[in-house]
C-alpha cells in the first residue's frame, strides 16, 4: 500500500501496461521457459500458489496458462524438495514445528497417497510441503507423481474460474454473471466432494 500510494507503482502498473508487457512477452520464443522458471522461483520463495496461477491465467490465458501453471508448480515442488533434502530433517523440523513434524512423519509412511491428500487439502503453506516431503526423504517419483495428481484438478480450477472472472468484468450482462456463478458453485461442490472422499480414506483403517 506505501509503495502504491507514494512511488510512481501506481503510474505505471495499469492493465494497458501490463497487456503491453504480456504482448512483448508472447514474442519471444522463449516465453514459456521464462514464465515457468520464474513462476517455480516465486513459488520457491512462498509467494501464494493461488495468486500466481490466477496471475498466469489472466495473462496467458486459461489453456497457456493453465500449462505454465501446472508445469510451474511442478518445477518448484521439485527445487522445494531438494532444498528441504539438503537442509535435512532436523532443520526443517525447526522450522515446521510439531503439527509439520507429524505431517512428515504420515508423508514418509503413505508416499503417493499422503502427497496428493495434502495437496488437494492443505495443511501447510505449498512451498513448506515440499521441504517436508524433502526432508521426510520420501522417494523424489512418488513425490512428483502425488503432486502432479493432487495439483492438477485445482488449478484447472483455478484457471477456469479466474477465465470466468475475467469475462464478468469485461461483460458485466447477466448471463455471464450466471454462468460465473454456476461454475464457482461447481467448482466448489466437486472440491468438497472430494474432500470428503480423501477425509474418509485418510481415517478408515
Amino acid at each position: 500500500t506505501v509503495l502504491w500510494k507514494w512511488t510512481p507503482l501506481n503510474e505505471w502498473l495499469t492493465t494497458d501496461n501490463l497487456q503491453q508487457v504480456i504482448a512483448t512477452l508472447n514474442d519471444y520464443p522463449f516465453t514459456p521457459l521464462i514464465v515457468i522458471v520464474g513462476f517455480a522461483i516465486a513459488g520457491l520463495l512462498a509467494i501464494p500458489l493461488t495468486l500466481l496461477v490466477v496471475a498466469v491465467a489472466i495473462s496467458f490465458g486459461a489453456w497457456p496458462g493453465s500449462l505454465y501453471a501446472i508445469a510451474g508448480s511442478l518445477l518448484s515442488a521439485i527445487l522445494g524438495y531438494i532444498v528441504g533434502e539438503w537442509l535435512g530433517r532436523k532443520s526443517v523440523a525447526e522450522m515446521a514445528g510439531s503439527k509439520l513434524n507429524r505431517l512428515s512423519q504420515r508423508l514418509a509412511n503413505h508416499g503417493v497417497m499422503a502427497i496428493i491428500t495434502v495437496r488437494i487439502i492443505p495443511v501447510a503453506p505449498f512451498t513448506v510441503i515440499n521441504l517436508v516431503a524433502g526432508a521426510s526423504h520420501i522417494k523424489l517419483k512418488d513425490f512428483i507423481v502425488g503432486t502432479l495428481v493432487g495439483m492438477l484438478p485445482g488449478i484447472l480450477a483455478i484457471t477456469l474460474f479466474a477465465k470466468s472472472l475475467m469475462r464478468v468484468v469485461k461483460q458485466p450482462e447477466p448471463l455471464e454473471i450466471v454462468i460465473f456463478i454456476g461454475v464457482v458453485l461447481a467448482i466448489g461442490s466437486i472440491m468438497y466432494g472430494v474432500k470428503k472422499w480423501l477425509n474418509r480414506i485418510s481415517t478408515d483403517p
